[in-house]
């Protein structure tokens, strides 16, 4: 547990620091990945891993998917009720 709380404070104390660079990255990457058009790891080079870091693609991914939440009234719901209709 120890291990994986210091890697997500790596993570996101690294994050907080490119982030500039990463807002400028974002764009056209992230418009690809929500078509599916290219893959998580492909989005992750393009915008996080343009030059080498201090932490795994697989690392940063983890940190991401610890601070995730759903959201009270998000989209899940509703696709979840779309989804019940007959």
């Amino acid at each position: 547990m120890a291990g994986t709380i210091a890697s997500v404070r790596l993570c996101w104390i690294s994050f907080i620091w490119i982030l500039r660079s990463f807002e400028a990255r974002h764009t056209g990457p992230n418009d690809a990945w929500e078509r599916d058009l290219i893959t998580a790891k492909k989005y992750l080079d393009a915008t996080v891993f343009y030059e080498p870091r201090d932490f795994l693609h697989r690392e940063f991914l983890d940190a991401i998917f610890a601070q995730s939440k759903l959201l009270p009234d998000g989209g899940l719901g509703i696709l979840q009720e779309l989804a019940s209709i007959p």
